[in-house]
């Protein structure tokens, strides 16, 4: 499981796919048995970079992830910035609203299986204002590190126009 490979929060995953359904949505991109692992790899390289205190370093997903290089996995996590419009920020409420439909949603699959628990516990105040504070900074310093405003820019807009599509679907 690479969340233990790679030691990062299980709040990353749920920022995780909020980046995901904001690169869909904001690009009209399709998630396809193509391109999911491309975009879920460069989401969550982005979404432990926001929330963990020590972001691993995206040599070190390479490392877990046989047959990607280094290098790809920057590409992507400058292709996912790029489709986010440097945006990476989050507010508690939006994190709230996924993290408890994820959670039904568990709960609909697993049924009474007791086998299956959810562990993850919704995020208290202090940490939500830590969510927030930070994703945003980040996105400042992103937006800068660019030269671009966190929401001017519409790069990648149209599907998988401008090789998109082609670096997502390296990953499989």
């Amino acid at each position: 499981m690479m969340i233990t490979w790679a030691r990062y929060s299980v709040e990353c995953n749920i920022l995780a796919l909020v980046y995901i359904n904001r690169i869909n949505t904001r690009n009209q991109l399709s998630l396809t048995m193509l391109n999911w692992r491309g975009l879920w790899v460069s989401a969550m390289i982005l979404a432990q970079k926001v929330w963990d205190d020590v972001p691993l370093k995206t040599s070190s997903f390479a490392s877990i992830l046989p047959g990607v290089t280094k290098d790809t996995l920057r590409q992507l996590e400058m292709r996912a910035f790029n489709l986010l419009d440097y945006n990476t920020s989050v507010k508690l409420s939006v994190y709230a609203k996924y993290y408890f439909e994820l959670r039904q949603l568990f709960k609909e699959i697993a049924g009474c299986d007791t086998r299956f628990t959810w562990h993850m516990q919704p995020l208290t105040i202090v940490q939500g204002r830590r969510l927030e504070d930070r994703s945003q900074l980040k996105a400042q310093k992103y937006a800068s590190r660019s030269g671009t405003a966190a929401s001017s820019t519409s790069p990648g807009r149209g599907g998988t126009s401008g090789g998109q599509g082609d670096l997502y679907e390296n990953i499989r």
